[in-house]
């Protein structure tokens, strides 16, 4: 995903001999970038999300999670730095708050 309006670089997925659909989103009024294709494993379908937050920008979204469903890996950066960091920046207390009340499950690997 190209970054129309920035400089940088954008989002990739590498896929590799799997056949996959691409998920169109709505246009979004975040700064998130999100990217998410959807594939058949087992026999199941999962939808895979790409997703970027750039540190600078305090506001953060949750809109995306409205797209999860018992198969979704949402997988990217959000620069939500963990509370043990030292640090509580209001991204992190949105994804804790959100977290605690789904089945959603974290795995946050620095």
């Amino acid at each position: 995903m190209d970054r129309p309006n920035g400089s940088g670089g954008g989002l990739v997925l590498l896929i590799r001999n799997l056949n996959f659909n691409k998920i169109v989103f709505p246009v979004q009024d975040s700064n998130l970038e999100l990217q998410g294709i959807s594939v058949v494993w087992k026999k199941k379908s999962i939808d895979i999300f790409n997703m970027y937050h750039p540190p600078n920008e305090a506001h953060l979204s949750m809109n995306f999670l409205e797209l999860s469903n018992k198969s979704t890996i949402f997988l990217g950066d959000l620069n939500a730095k963990h509370l043990s960091h030292g640090v509580a920046p209001q991204k992190i207390k949105k994804v804790e708050t959100y977290l605690k009340q789904s089945m959603i499950k974290l795995f946050n690997f620095s």
